[in-house]
């Protein structure tokens, strides 16, 4: 088959999490008690698989392994309809036509209406004319653009926002005409703070949508940049949390941003959070950072919080944000990151 192949990451970014097997290779602390293990559902459970499996394949983009643990999900729970669509998606990457197409079709026979269902009917379209050789150049670049489009994404969902942004101005370098790319941008600098930024590319992303789309567009980007209104407000700006060498509990100074963010879910109850634990290169506990997550996350629900609103992770030592082997390195490594995934 001759075009450039039409491989999309998951549109789904909520549920990729960066982090899920970042805490997996430390080592055990001596004399601290294992966590024991809460029982899972079957759906539970390949829920897990997947969300591991995506975040290995963000990390490694090793497309065997990434399929092997897709199946794995179909295998714990066939149902689970998230877990074909993965495997469509490699499938497809790896140029398997018929394959893909196969577990397109399976994903919407579990799952008609779902969040991926327009994906996957139009990636159906597209795998037949790259089976006929009817690929276009405009077509090969509208694939390159959501690529790009849907990194971005799963950066911005995970708070790292200057990758979105790169991956948005890659999009942008392959088409300009687009809404999605002015979006992205206007949605990282609103969760930075910068509203005159956001409100400048959110004004260009409305001018380029499809004119049905432009009253839902412009209320989600003018709710997401909205200004805090008090100093009060202000402390949902502030999202790490450091701890001390070893420990989980929270310090006192850190009591105050604890029940602002617990506040904000009680009031807002669509919102959620992921809690990122992190420790430093000394710490050799490989559950000091989820024990850390788990800290804040029963905090937050003693004032106020629901747990369905609250995620845990753990990244160990892989998402140190510095590498010198000196205290003032290590007391900033030691944190957990409060991660909006929807407000």
């Amino acid at each position: 088959m001759k075009g450039q192949r039409p491989s999309r990451l998951h549109r789904q970014s909520r549920r990729l999490l960066f982090a899920s097997m970042l805490g997996l290779a430390c080592h055990a602390q001596a004399g601290t008690p294992p966590a024991t293990p809460k029982p899972q559902s079957p759906r539970d459970h390949a829920k897990l698989v997947v969300l591991q499996t995506e975040a290995a394949f963000i990390l490694k983009h090793d497309h065997a392994k990434a399929r092997d643990g897709f199946l794995q999900a179909t295998r714990i729970d066939p149902a689970y309809a998230p877990a074909w669509f993965d495997i469509a998606v490699m499938d497809e990457g790896d140029k398997n036509w018929a394959k893909a197409g196969y577990y397109f079709k399976h994903y919407l026979s579990l799952n008609p209406t779902g969040p991926d269902a327009d994906r996957a009917r139009a990636q159906l379209t597209l795998l037949a004319k790259y089976q006929d050789g009817a690929i276009t150049p405009a077509m090969q670049r509208s694939a390159t653009y959501d690529t790009a489009i849907q990194r971005a994404r799963v950066f911005l969902a995970h708070g790292y926002y200057r990758e979105a942004i790169l991956e948005a101005s890659r999009a942008l370098s392959v088409d300009q005409t687009r809404w999605e790319a002015y979006a992205v941008v206007s949605l990282c600098m609103a969760k930075q703070g910068k509203s005159a930024e956001a409100a400048k590319f959110r004004d260009m992303a409305i001018s380029r949508a499809p004119t049905g789309k432009r009253e839902k567009l412009q209320a989600v980007l003018s709710q997401a940049g909205r200004p805090l209104a008090s100093q009060e407000d202000k402390c949902m700006y502030q999202r790490v949390l450091y701890f001390d060498a070893g420990k989980f509990d929270i310090k006192p100074e850190f009591q105050s941003l604890v029940a602002c963010h617990a506040r904000y879910l009680k009031e807002h109850p669509e919102a959620r959070i992921r809690l990122i634990g992190n420790t430093d290169e000394r710490e050799l506990s490989d559950d000091l950072g989820e024990r850390r997550g788990n800290s804040v996350s029963s905090a937050i629900q003693a004032d106020g919080g629901s747990a369905n609103q609250l995620s845990v992770v753990s990244s160990g030592q892989k998402n140190s944000i510095c590498k010198e082997h000196d205290e003032s390195c290590w007391s900033r490594n030691r944190r957990v990151e409060i991660v909006y995934t929807a407000m």
